[in-house]
Order: C-alpha cells, then structure tokens, then sequence
C-alpha cells in the first residue's frame, strides 16, 4: 500500500489553534448530538500503517465521517456474507 502524504494537505496546527479547534468540537459533540446520530458507542482499533490516512483519505473524498465509513464498510461485510 503506497504511503499518503497527509501533509501536502494542511499545514500543523499551532498549539493555540489546535485548542481552539478541540474547543470547538467539544463544544458541539454532546449526549444529546451523539444519541441524535444514534451513535454512542466509541470505537478504537489499531491497525497497520497507512490504514489510518486510507480511511482519512476516503472519508474526506465522500464528505463523510470517519465514523460513517466504517458503518458503510462492514454494513457491506455483512451484506457479502449474507449472499
């Protein structure tokens, strides 16, 4: 798998801005938002390197959360194995 350069992308947050943007979200992700999407389970896996900027990359490119992707993704595992 060929390395993404996520990088090239966007520049490094400053300290300063990087907790302004974590404000920003925690000030939008509540209990309430989270039961809204019907998501309230949180999910964390390890994977192997490049995996993580794939799943960005793929993300971005359908206007999708990372969240969303992997929903998709193993609703169409599941589907596969049904057939």
């Amino acid at each position: 798998m060929s390395k993404i350069n996520l990088g090239a992308l966007r520049r490094a947050w400053t300290t300063n801005e990087r907790k302004d943007r974590e404000d920003e979200i925690s000030s939008t992700i509540d209990g309430r938002s989270l039961r809204a999407t019907g998501r309230t389970e949180q999910f964390n896996f390890r994977c192997r390197d490049g995996y993580k900027a794939l799943a960005i990359e793929l993300a971005r490119e359908r206007n999708i959360t990372i969240g969303e992707l992997m929903e998709t993704l193993l609703d169409r595992a599941r589907e596969e194995d049904s057939k």
